[in-house]
């Protein structure tokens, strides 16, 4: 998909292209894909995994071509992805997290009403300088060719908030408009990512989304690594794993190998090698892969290019390891040691593609090593079977192909003879950079490369070089200002400065000083300076707080105003607080002074007032009753009465009885007015979310009231959702909540009312719920259902249960149900019920779900696995 500004996003379509060469096969896993899209209820996340080289980078890569109409699939539709990005521990840029936020956003824009949203937050946000183009005459359902995006700066942001002004916060404003559509996201390689280390990982992000509509999904692919499946296990991901040794798979191997050695090559080594069948040949491939792809690739590679031959066959090792030392067996000692080493060596602790003249540079530090250019392009042409190559802007780069290869390289244990010491080869690197960042003056820095630039902090990190990393950091110029930040700013590369700190702090092993504080914060520019102090803000030296203040107080910007007050507020101490409060009160802007009075207000009491004005002065009636939310704790009775005027004053009504509820909590006196705000509020569900938020804090004499305004809402769903609400204080409004909700015409909209209900409802009800269950014909929505209903269950039910979970068509429903009902299984089953289970198991044909099943009911009942025969997956 590539963008109108290439120097915007990342093309990523000479990487799909060689992803997806002799792509064979996968439909099952397209299958599981789309029955998981198919459920309104699903996880946010589906994740593939598989060990490496299983395909999944090459599935992730089909996904789009599938997505952009350019292969044609009956299991998926063109255009089901909204966005893609991948993953690489060789492209340094693809895995840091604010290139993936502005990628994603930029293949978002592609959706007229994202692009307005984007561009809006775009001219209200200091930080963000996006200058989008709209031709709205062009637009044709929304989807639309006039959206350019001329510039997209990210500022001082980390990856985490670029994410969420970029991503979250259109999305969510979109979502607030009623916009139904599914955004689905694909982000392959997510263990790759994992090599990010400048801040939170794209991992992380992903990992940590709460505040988000549930129709915004993300296909991911990770290795079956415990370090990423660790980030998602709370999160329940709709796990699907390639299962190398299942018959799908061994079937799209077959089909593979078959295509690859139909080829005019490997047919006329058949030729020359009479002795050999194609047969005997595919047979024999299919054993040595292993049901691996990337292992039937190189070795099929190797015997086209004549570098293994067809009746060596025999001697082909299986597996990564057997083939990368199989590889590396070719070179003799001395060969090895000086011309080969050295290079792989590099190339394994590399943060991204590598030309042959960085290399040259990085070998030229080495006291062992002696590789002139000729050979160095020698020894490139024989490793370039493992490279992978990308065209630079001036030259071609190259990396490791596969970052299983790189672990090979580094891990001892697997590989004692051809062994590479990660710190032998970091030293290589930060010894060239040394000969520039020894010198003081600042011309020797901008001579760095923007290799160096990048990713020297992380050199220095790997070999606990801290003394340099802080000389590095903290070298200043004649003028005082930050050296090392200037020589990234040259390059327009400033944010990555803070990535650099960001590092700094989590890995070192002792307390700055407050003399290099100020060395690292020597920044001219207020915006990062701003940012770097706030990213310090929990370490920040008390004898700088002082200067800090100043910084605000220097600044015309009430944004980064208010941003150091909220952040350094808590480090205050008692004499600064005065001065802290007269910058709160120099804040122009009514909704930034507002959040830092709000923030000094627990230090200051005397500051409430003024807060409380600051509140009421804001125009927007949103941002208004955002700062009286967040004030409404911290008021007392005599502020009550002007806060009061404040609710009174807003035309909303939703907004108004959202203050009240809040103001509720602390002021009991208010809650009538609450109750009667909430009455009437006209958007039905508006009005039963506030007599939600309400239902708990109700006093007794109060109750009919609030029950006689949720039986008067219309819409039978909204209704159900209030007295369900109410239950726990009004006990027949439960029995009234199940009778509503069994009345609701629409299936959907009546499944939905009783799932909600599932988890209050009391055995007496149960027998109704259980009619109402009955009745339900759509597989999701009742699938969710019993899985709702079984924990309120007795284990006298679980035939019950197994009989529903039969008739369940899909597999991929009939196993989601079957998993929630093994948690409430007892520890003995009887007879009936294994053979039941055995029964449901044995008839799914997906290897994968049939794993999972495995996998759950070994621990309860050991023999259902028996009987099913599942060993033979």
């Amino acid at each position: 998909m590539p963008f109108p500004n290439p120097k915007l996003g990342i093309d990523f379509s000479n990487y799909i292209a060689g992803c997806t060469k002799n792509f064979t096969g996968r439909e099952w896993v397209f299958r599981a894909i789309r029955e998981w899209l198919s459920d309104p209820d699903g996880s946010r996340y589906f994740l593939l995994t598989g060990d490496p080289g299983s395909g999944k980078t090459s599935i992730a890569a089909q996904l789009t071509r599938i997505s952009q109409g350019e292969f044609t699939c009956s299991k998926l539709a063109p255009g089901f992805l909204s966005a893609f990005h991948f993953c690489s521990v060789g492209r340094s840029n693809w895995t840091d997290p604010r290139n993936f936020a502005r990628s994603i956003a930029l293949q978002l824009a592609a959706n007229l009403t994202y692009a307005q949203v984007l561009k809006e937050i775009g001219d209200g946000d200091k930080h963000l300088n996006i200058k989008v183009d709209i031709d709205v005459k062009e637009a044709k359902n929304s989807a639309i060719q006039g959206v350019v995006i001329k510039n997209l700066s990210l500022g001082g942001l980390s990856g985490q908030e670029a994410f969420n002004r970029l991503i979250v916060d259109p999305l969510n404003i979109l979502y607030q408009e009623n916009i139904k559509d599914k955004i689905i996201i694909l982000v392959d390689s997510l263990d790759e990512a994992l090599a990010y280390s400048g801040g939170k990982s794209i991992v992380s992000i992903l990992s940590e989304l709460q505040d988000l509509s549930s129709n915004v999904r993300f296909i991911c692919t990770t290795r079956s690594t415990r370090l990423v499946l660790s980030y998602f296990e709370s999160l329940k991901p709709h796990r699907y794993t390639l299962i190398t040794k299942s018959e799908a798979n061994q079937k799209d191997l077959c089909e593979y190998i078959k295509t690859r050695t139909s080829s005019k090559t490997v047919k006329e080594k058949l030729l020359k090698e009479a002795n050999l069948e194609l047969d005997y040949l595919k047979s024999r491939l299919l054993e040595l892969a292993d049901g691996n792809f990337l292992v039937a690739n190189h070795v099929i590679n190797e015997i086209e290019t004549d570098k293994l031959k067809l009746s060596d066959l025999s001697n082909a090792l299986k597996g990564f390891d057997g083939i990368y030392q199989s590889f590396l067996r070719r070179f003799c000692g001395d060969d090895w040691d000086k011309n080969y080493q050295p290079i792989l060596g590099i190339f394994s602790v590399a943060y991204e593609a590598l030309t042959e003249e960085q290399l040259r540079n990085f070998l030229s530090k080495a006291d062992d090593y002696h590789i002139n250019p000729t050979k160095l392009r020698r020894s490139l042409g024989v490793l370039l079977q493992y490279l992978e190559a990308e065209q630079n802007f001036v030259s071609e780069a190259y990396k490791l192909h596969h970052a299983a290869l790189r672990e090979y390289l580094l891990d001892e244990k697997r590989n004692q003879d051809f062994w590479c010491d990660a710190k032998d080869f970091h030293n290589l690197v930060i010894r060239f950079y040394q000969s520039f960042t020894e010198i003081l003056d600042a011309s020797s820095f901008k001579q760095i490369d923007t290799y160096g630039l990048r990713h020297l902090t992380k050199h220095l990190i790997k070999i606990a070089s801290w003394d340099e990393l802080i000389r590095l950091l903290s070298r200043q110029t004649e003028d005082g200002k930050n050296a090392w930040f200037n020589a990234k700013d040259e390059v327009s590369e400033p944010a990555g400065f803070l990535d650099d700190v960001d590092l700094l702090i989590q890995n070192l092993p002792k307390e700055l000083s407050s003399e290099e504080f100020k060395a690292l914060t020597s920044i001219e520019a207020l915006n990062y300076q701003v940012e770097l102090i706030i990213k310090l803000a929990s370490c920040y030296p008390n004898s700088l707080l002082p200067e800090a203040l100043n910084i605000a107080i220097g600044s015309t910007d009430d944004h980064y105003k208010k941003r150091l007050l909220t952040a350094l507020v808590d480090k205050f101490p008692p004499e600064l607080l005065p001065k802290a409060l007269e910058v709160a009160l120099a804040i122009q802007d009514a909704l930034p002074r507002a959040k830092a009075l709000i923030a000094l207000a627990d230090k200051l009491p005397e500051a409430l007032p003024m807060t409380l004005d600051a509140a009421q002065a804001i125009e927007d009636e949103f941002a208004r009753a955002k700062a009286l939310i967040a004030l409404a704790d911290k008021l007392t009775l005599e502020l009550l009465p002007q806060a009061l005027n404040a609710v009174q004053a807003m035309q909303n009504e939703y907004y108004r009885a959202e203050v009240l509820t809040a103001l509720a909590n602390t002021i009991p006196e208010v809650l009538p007015m609450a109750l009667d705000a909430a009455q009437v509020i006209q958007n039905e569900s508006r009005s039963a979310q506030s007599l939600i938020a309400l239902a708990d804090k109700l006093t007794p004499e109060l109750l009919p009231q609030a029950l006689n305004a949720a039986q008067v809402i219309r819409d039978e769903y909204y209704r159900v959702e209030a007295l369900t609400a109410l239950a726990n204080k009004i006990p027949e409004a439960l029995s009234m909540a199940l009778d509503t909700a069994q009345a609701i015409e629409n299936e959907f909209a009546r499944a939905k009312a009783l799932i909600a209900l599932a988890d209050k409802l009391t055995p007496e009800l149960l027998p109704q719920a259980l009619n109402a269950a009955q009745a339900i014909e759509d597989e999701f929505d009742l699938t969710t259902l019993l899985i709702e209903l079984m924990n309120k269950f007795p284990q006298s039910f679980t035939p019950y249960f197994l009989s529903s979970i039969q008739t369940i068509k899909s597999e991929y429903f009939r196993t989601k149900a079957l998993i929630s009902l093994a948690s409430y299984l007892p520890e003995n089953l009887s007879e009936d019920i294994k053979q039941r289970i055995s029964n449901i198991i044995q008839f799914i044909q997906d290897d994968s779900y049939k794993a999972t099943l495995k996998a759950e009911f070994a621990s309860y009942a050991p023999e259902i696995i028996e009987g099913v025969k599942l060993d033979d997956i």
